[in-house]
């Protein structure tokens, strides 16, 4: 498993960060890394949704939160997502 798409996509490698855990081909760091990298996705998209709350409350309309899931490649059905 390539490391470095590990950090850039770890959503389309792993089903859940406990299985980053569990996982024997990285060092401790690098799983440290890789569920850094994961954290900071979901707060880029946390952050997108509560802009979306806030644009959504001016009258705006804009799909941020949406936009920004499709983009890590969540399902657009549903908000919720599952770690």
């Amino acid at each position: 498993m390539d490391i470095k798409e590990a950090l850039l996509h770890p959503e389309e490698i792993f089903s859940t960060p406990k299985e980053v855990l569990g996982h024997s081909e990285f060092t401790k760091e690098q799983k440290i890394e890789i569920l850094r990298s994961w954290a900071y996705e979901v707060n880029e998209c946390t952050v997108a949704e509560e802009e979306e709350e806030e644009a959504n409350a001016a009258g705006y309309g804009q799909n941020v939160f949406n936009v920004c899931m499709y983009s890590k490649g969540y399902s657009l059905k549903s908000k919720q997502t599952t770690l």
